[in-house]
C-alpha cells in the first residue's frame, strides 16, 4: 500500500509538472496603426540613400556628410563614434510610410496597439542634437496630448546607452518635448504644425522597433519637395524598443520539482516508521 500511494502521488506531481511546462505563456502582439491608407512597412537599402529626401528620412544633415538616420541604420557614409552609436550598424530595417516608388513619404498619423498589455524595454542608441540636454522623450495615450497623458521615459540627462522599461496603455504613441518648447507626437494631427511628421519608425519584425526623431520645428514648414515635406536627418534621438520577453514557466516547474522532492522525502520517512 505504501508503494502504491507513493506511485500515485508521484504520478500526480509529474502530471502537474508536465502541465506547468507544457502550457505556453501568451505573447503580446504589437500592431502599428495609421490613418494613412497607403502606409505600411517599406523595404529599402543603402543604395536608396542619396540625401534627396526620398525616402523622407534621407535628408542632408548639418552634422556632416551622410549622417542621416538611414546611414546610421546601414552603417554607411560618415564615420561614427561609439559615443554616438551604441548599436553598429543598427540593421537595415523597413521604414513605416509610403513606398519609395510613390512618394517615399512618412505616415502622418500613427500609433501602436499592443494586445495583451505588455511591458517594453527601451534603449537610447543615438543622440546627435544641440538640444540633447533639454529634449524629453516618452509615450502618451493615443489621441490625448494633455500633460496627464504623457509619461517621460528619457530626459535631457540621458545619453546613448541609457535604458528604460515601461508598460503603456493598449493604444499609445511616442512624443518628444524639444528644448525649444515644442511638442511632437507620432500622431502628427496633435502637433501645432500638423503637416509634418517628426518621427521615423523602423522595424525588422513585428516586435522590435527603432524610433528616430527630428527635433526641429522649422523643418515642419510645407514645401514642394518630397510630396510637401522638407528634409530632415532624424538623428537627433533614436530609441530602440521591444517587448519584454514573457517570464518562462521554469519557475513554476522548479516549484513543482521542489514539491515532488518534499513528497518523496516525507513518504520515505513514513515508510521508515512503518517498517519499524
Amino acid at each position: 500500500m505504501l508503494r502504491c500511494s507513493l506511485r500515485v502521488v508521484c504520478t500526480m506531481a509529474l502530471a502537474i509538472l508536465v502541465f506547468a511546462v507544457g502550457v505556453p505563456t501568451a505573447e503580446a502582439t504589437v500592431t502599428t496603426m495609421s490613418t494613412c491608407g497607403s502606409c505600411g512597412f517599406q523595404t529599402w537599402s543603402a543604395a536608396d540613400l542619396n540625401n534627396n529626401g526620398v525616402p523622407f528620412f534621407d535628408g542632408p544633415s548639418a552634422d556632416g556628410g551622410n549622417r542621416n538616420i538611414g546611414h546610421y541604420l546601414t552603417g554607411t557614409g560618415g564615420s561614427f563614434t561609439p559615443a554616438e552609436l551604441t548599436d553598429s550598424p543598427m540593421q537595415a530595417v523597413n521604414y513605416y510610410g509610403t513606398p519609395i516608388a510613390s512618394t517615399g513619404g512618412a505616415a502622418d498619423n500613427y500609433w501602436f496597439h499592443v494586445e495583451p498589455i505588455a511591458g517594453f524595454n527601451g534603449k537610447l542608441v543615438l543622440e546627435i542634437a544641440g538640444l540633447a540636454d533639454l529634449n524629453r522623450f516618452g509615450w502618451y495615450k493615443k489621441g490625448d496630448s494633455s500633460a496627464s497623458s504623457r509619461t517621460v521615459l528619457l530626459n535631457g540627462a540621458a545619453g546613448p546607452g541609457a535604458t528604460v522599461s515601461f508598460t503603456p496603455t493598449a493604444d499609445f504613441g511616442f512624443f518628444l518635448e524639444s528644448g525649444e518648447g515644442n511638442l511632437f507626437f507620432t500622431e502628427s494631427s496633435l502637433n501645432s504644425v500638423q503637416s509634418w511628421q517628426h518621427f521615423a519608425l523602423f522595424s525588422n519584425d513585428s516586435q522590435k522597433f527603432w524610433m528616430a526623431v527630428e527635433d526641429k520645428q522649422l523643418l515642419g514648414e510645407r514645401s514642394a519637395v518630397n510630396g510637401g515635406y522638407r528634409y530632415g536627418d532624424f538623428n537627433d534621438l533614436v530609441v530602440r524598443f521591444e517587448e519584454v520577453p514573457e517570464p518562462a514557466t521554469f519557475g513554476t516547474a522548479a516549484l513543482t520539482l521542489l514539491a515532488l522532492g518534499l513528497m518523496r522525502r516525507r513518504m520515505r520517512k513514513s515508510g521508515a516508521h512503518t517498517d519499524a
